[in-house]
């Protein structure tokens, strides 16, 4: 029982179908040198990712097999050439060496114990919470909010971390959407990375995409759910909604959900700011009053009856189009404002208006 005791090195289930070789850090390995075997019968946690991922592994295995990409695995893809993999597997009471050195059965076939070694649906438990512990640990790292997130949520963040391994530490702008309570945005983030364009990963994605789309409920510091999305924001905020385009391994346009920090604002194309209900005309970069509703260059707004835009905050009215000097308006073709010039009014500077609350990830526009 005391060899039992301690695990004295991170188990994490790597990806195996990612060609290169898994490199564990001292900090991730520091972090689980205490765990005793017991304690890694029960999730560290109060949500059970067990589930979902034993549904995505599909396998259990007493006896060793490969994979496709010639990882050595047993139990519920327990990676036996992971760092560390021999002390998980002797701590659990198992002998490594007999397992990893002997034959490797075809996942086909059933686990014959008699000519191969195998270990008991005990120690496969094992195996897979010391597994899950780690993924919580490193999933902790890039997701803050994570211990906060809903069982459903935080299950799929546990199961990608489970999979992808060390390479979770890469979906920085995943973790900043869920540590948002942008699920929505989260989600498809996830669809373009290059973990979820791997034929081995795809089914596993769009399952975890799917409960990721549902979200959780929103926290008191963002209590307004989006209705359009699975999104929340502040209280004294808006939620609006544009075209974003996401990239990180491919490049793909979404409707998805943004904060504005204005409530009751009138949200602007571009998903990067709005107005306010005094000033509800969108411009480009500002926004103008509906008296005012013309926008023009260097952020002044012109009169319906005076919709032509001239230097030095001036306007013109449209049958006069041509922006004269000295601050006049002059017919089209004019060249000169002549003995009776006709006088440009002054317009109104706009207002700059809400802002994007900048929580999240780097957006593409």
């Amino acid at each position: 029982m005391e060899a039992n005791r301690l695990i004295h090195a991170l188990i994490f289930v790597s990806l195996a179908h990612l060609c290169e070789p898994q490199v564990f850090t001292m900090y991730q390995s520091e972090k689980l040198a205490h765990i005793s075997v017991e304690k890694a019968t029960q999730s560290n946690l109060a949500c059970d990712a067990r589930p979902l991922i034993r549904k995505h592994e599909m396998l259990n295995r007493q006896c060793m097999y490969i994979t496709g990409q010639g990882a050595k695995k047993i139990g519920v893809g327990f990676n036996l050439q992971n760092p560390g993999a021999q002390k998980a597997v002797t701590s659990v009471g198992a002998d490594y060496n007999k397992i990893v050195n002997g034959a490797a059965t075809n996942i086909s076939q059933p686990c014959d114990c008699q000519s191969v070694t195998c270990i008991t649906q005990l120690q496969i438990d094992k195996l897979l919470n010391i597994s899950i512990i780690a993924a919580q640990s490193t999933a902790m790292t890039v997701v803050g909010t994570f211990k906060s997130l809903c069982c459903s949520v935080q299950n799929v963040v546990t199961d990608i971390a489970f999979d992808a391994g060390v390479k979770f530490s890469q979906f920085k702008n995943f973790g900043n959407f869920l540590d948002a309570s942008n699920f929505q945005e989260a989600a498809d983030d996830l669809s373009v990375m290059e973990y979820c364009s791997l034929e081995i990963s795809k089914n596993r994605c769009a399952d975890d995409i799917n409960i990721l789309h549902t979200g959780c409920q929103c926290p008191s510091a963002l209590p307004r759910p989006c209705s359009f999305a699975s999104a929340c924001c502040g209280l004294n905020a808006t939620c609006c909604q544009s075209t974003v385009s996401i990239q990180e391994y491919t490049k793909k346009d979404f409707n998805e959900a943004w904060c504005c920090n204005v409530r009751g604002a009138t949200c602007c194309a571009g998903g990067s700011h709005c107005c306010t209900s005094a000033w509800n005309i969108c411009c480009p970069a500002a926004c103008c009053k509906t008296q005012f509703p013309v926008c023009c260059p260097g952020n002044f707004c012109c009169a319906t009856n005076y919709p032509v835009c001239c230097p030095n905050d001036r306007c013109c009215p449209a049958n006069l189009s041509q922006c004269g000097p000295g601050g006049t308006c002059l017919k089209p073709g004019q060249t000169v404002a002549g003995s009776f010039p006709f006088p440009a009014i002054r317009g109104q500077r706009a207002q700059e208006g809400g802002r994007k609350v900048e929580k999240r990830g780097n957006r593409f526009n």
